[in-house]
């Protein structure tokens, strides 16, 4: 069963595709974008289940969120364009205990060029350490890798991305870079 507090967490997270997965890779939640994104599963593709389980593996059963490299993360180019798919444990009985579900978040993946960070600071007002937290971002790293390598918090980061996004009228971490190139 789904808790208010993974919807919430959903509700939060409504730009990019999401599914939810059960301990057993059974599909309990997916929103519109994932749907378009991944033309309509019936049943969760192969790869998203081999993504869950991976990332179930470099947990070692420990609580939501960890993982020794943040995320478990894939393209998958099934679908008319390729998406890149995110993984994450969340939900816990209590706390410490293991995780209940993996989110899988889907965003589509634009064509790679180089970003222009001259653009961030004139066009959208971005502050030199916002431009440091977009160039992260851009490498495809989680918050927690992103505040590891800048020595801050999470919830810092977080802010960080809440502001940009704010700025650039950007609806997610994808289109923030996207706006950029």
């Amino acid at each position: 069963m789904i808790t208010e507090e993974i919807l919430e967490l959903v509700r939060s997270r409504s730009s990019p595709g999401v599914l939810i997965l059960d301990r057993k890779n059974r599909l309990v939640y997916a929103n519109l974008e994932a749907f378009k994104l991944l033309k309509g599963p019936r049943e969760v593709p192969p790869e998203v289940q081999q993504l869950c389980d991976e990332l179930r593996a470099k947990s070692g059963g420990k609580e939501p969120g960890f993982s020794p490299e943040g995320t478990c993360a894939l393209i998958w180019t099934e679908g008319d364009a390729p998406c890149s798919l995110r993984a994450f444990l969340i939900g816990a009985a209590a706390k410490g205990s293991p995780a209940t579900h993996v989110m899988v978040l889907v965003e589509k993946v634009t064509e790679q060029r180089g970003l222009n960070l001259k653009k961030a600071k004139s066009q959208y007002g971005l502050t030199d350490r916002e431009i440091e937290v977009v160039a992260l971002v851009a490498q495809g790293l989680a918050n927690k890798e992103i505040a590891s390598r800048m020595f801050l918090s999470e919830h810092t980061v977080k802010d960080h991305i809440k502001n940009i996004k704010r700025k650039m009228d950007a609806a997610s971490r994808s289109e923030i870079v996207y706006l950029l190139k």
